[in-house]
């Protein structure tokens, strides 16, 4: 299985990403359907069933408390051609569970495969970026993560939810 965890968000907070998504139609590359938006906090790769399970038990011991995002910044990634939207500041609590998830991989036998963790849900793939003067305020609570397998099909990634990790509640 192909692997990563990921926060994904409510559907209050997906259509408001489809919306800036079809604000940002000048892109003219492959927007990502709604249900694939997502923050990628530590991709995997290939991985067995019997690591599957080892992440899943390690994941089940991930006691962060919920937390704040507020995604207002317009990005591009030149190479592979991403447009996407992000935090201009990541919160504390997001880097300390990225963190954490990273730990937790090794820890099961597993090397995260990006190589520095920069917060962002991707809009549109092979985009063509042109300065927008954009700002979104796109408020999300994170209330959990996932661990979520991507599998691959001719007509692109679709992402299914092997597991979900509850986040601790503000009190």
């Amino acid at each position: 299985m192909r692997v990563f965890f990921s926060l994904r968000p409510s559907q209050v907070v997906q259509q408001a990403l489809w919306e800036l998504q079809a604000s940002l139609s000048q892109a003219a590359g492959r927007p990502v359907p709604a249900e694939n938006f997502h923050m990628t906090l530590s991709f995997l790769g290939e991985v067995s069933g019997n690591v599957i399970d080892a992440l899943i038990h390690r994941a089940e011991t991930v006691h962060h408390p919920q937390f704040q995002l507020r995604l207002d910044e317009i990005g591009f990634f030149a190479r592979p051609a991403i447009l996407f939207v992000g935090p201009s500041s990541s919160p504390q609590r997001l880097t300390s569970l990225a963190r954490t998830i990273r730990r937790l991989a090794y820890e099961a036998g597993v090397a995260s495969r990006n190589s520095k963790f920069v917060p962002h849900v991707t809009l549109y793939r092979q985009a063509k970026f042109t300065a927008t003067h954009l700002q979104p305020n796109i408020l999300w609570r994170v209330t959990h993560f996932e661990l979520t397998e991507s599998i691959l099909s001719a007509n692109g990634s679709r992402y299914q939810t092997i597991a979900e990790f509850p986040l601790i509640p503000k009190k």
